[in-house]
């Protein structure tokens, strides 16, 4: 299986570990994605909306800058990383 499936199959499954609230688990399964692919914007953005979900915004901040470095005219993420700032 080439590395492009291999990470994107990874990140489907973290993103059903998200939305089944299982969160540990999904960030376990993004961070993989990043050990493929160390700029895959959705496994970062979504990194980032799970720690904010854990309450750990500081880590979510972190790979909110990343995604928008990679992405800067991506106004869902200034829009958070805005939200997060207030905090």
């Amino acid at each position: 299986m080439n590395n492009n499936l291999n990470a994107e199959l990874r990140f489907q499954l973290g993103r059903l570990y998200y939305n089944d609230n299982q969160i540990d688990d999904s960030i376990a399964v993004f961070e993989t994605v990043l050990q493929i692919f160390p700029n895959h914007s959705n496994a970062l953005y979504s990194l980032g909306v799970a720690w904010q979900k854990k309450g750990n915004n500081a880590k979510a901040k972190t790979y909110f800058e990343k995604v928008l470095e990679l992405n800067p005219d991506n106004q869902d993420v200034k829009n958070r990383l805005a939200e997060l700032n207030k905090k």
